[in-house]
């Protein structure tokens, strides 16, 4: 099951931290575009994921 909750145990899994979503989007959609493969799916998701994560820690900083 691909998910934004799928996506943080795989990177936790490898201990790779989730600061690195936005670089990771950027490097899956230079393999898809050299590729002619589509992972639209996939990118939706890590993009999604890069959005909420944003606007968490922005809501954070309004409440404090």
């Amino acid at each position: 099951m691909a998910d934004s909750e799928s996506f943080t145990n795989l990177f936790h899994k490898y201990g790779v931290n989730m600061r690195y979503l936005g670089y990771v989007l950027k490097k899956l959609k230079e393999i898809s575009e050299e590729k002619k493969i589509v992972l639209k799916h996939i990118e939706f998701i890590l993009e999604k994921e890069i959005f909420v994560r944003c606007l968490k820690h922005k809501f954070t900083e309004f409440l404090s």
